[in-house]
């Protein structure tokens, strides 16, 4: 039965036989969702764990979420080389789809070959082939929490203490950096994972927006976590144009992506005078509240 299958090199390449049968039959519809099935299965297959449960939802949605990744990083010239050939087959199946999703009413005429799928199946073939090249697909490390830190520190403290975060990115100031330690000890969570970004004007810092959304580490580490949320609340209106700059490109990357906002109802010189209180927590995203509700 399928839920005893067993995904091997023999089960991926079996896979091949039916979609070449398919092609020949003239179902290049069933050829292409094969195709598109397959290359899950063959980054599944070489994962150096065991999957059993290989056909779950569960197991290839991330599957698909780092192939959708791959792609963007294809299109924009900063892929792995051992991503090359997976990121071409995937791009072309990706927009195949679209194409048969929509009738054929895309802005660029697709044509759908059977030259075009041929070669598709070629590729895929190749790939099979390739023993040397492994996957780069690693299992999410958990939640990327985006947050400004400007002269209140109680904003860090908070979002630590409410999202819990794996990792932590924060854009702050030379000055709202002297209380990140203090505000993560006060947290808890004095050995929290971070990655900062120091702007030598907070207060007009907008044309660094593009260039921190597109620098390779930050983006690698969006794609190396399971979601990213996006705080808005602290610091100055030029930080949080910066930190809304990089969720958007969080969310083209194709990672599941939340925004939120912090609240603290109390008087300012209170808050000041006592920084280090929770407040609340407020998803901005629909779904996201429905979840955390």
């Amino acid at each position: 039965t399928k839920q005893t299958l067993a995904l091997t090199p023999t089960e991926t390449t079996r896979q091949l036989a039916l979609i070449h049968w398919l092609i020949e039959a003239g179902r290049h519809t069933q050829a292409i969702n094969g195709m598109r099935a397959w290359v899950v299965n063959h980054v599944l297959q070489r994962l150096p764990w065991n999957i059993p449960r290989w056909l779950s939802r569960h197991e290839r949605a991330p599957i698909e979420h780092h192939l959708d990744s791959v792609a963007y990083r294809a299109r924009n010239g900063y892929e792995e080389p051992e991503e090359h050939a997976i990121a071409a087959i995937w791009k072309r199946l990706r927009a195949l789809e679209g194409s048969l999703r929509d009738g054929g009413l895309t802005p660029d005429a697709i044509t759908l070959s059977r030259g075009d799928i041929i070669d598709l199946y070629n590729a895929c073939v190749a790939l099979n082939d390739s023993e040397d090249i492994e996957p780069t697909y690693r299992p999410p490390e958990g939640r990327l929490v985006i947050t400004p830190l400007g002269l209140a520190p109680g904003v860090l403290y908070a979002v630590a203490r409410l999202l819990t975060p794996s990792h932590t990115l924060i854009v702050t100031s030379a000055r709202g950096r002297e209380r990140e330690v203090e505000a993560l000890t006060r947290a808890g969570f004095p050995d929290l994972r971070r990655t900062v970004r120091v702007l030598d004007d907070p207060f007009h810092c907008f044309d660094l927006a593009p260039k921190l959304a597109t620098e390779r580490a930050i983006r690698d580490l969006m794609l190396r976590h399971d979601e990213v949320v996006v705080n808005i609340t602290g610091g100055t209106t030029a930080m949080q144009h910066v930190i809304e700059r990089l969720g958007r490109e969080s969310r083209a990357l194709g990672k599941r992506t939340a925004t939120v906002a912090l609240i603290d109802r109390r008087d300012p010189a209170e808050q000041l005078a006592q920084p280090y209180v929770e407040g609340e927590l407020v998803w901005l995203d629909e779904t996201e509240s429905e979840k955390n509700a």
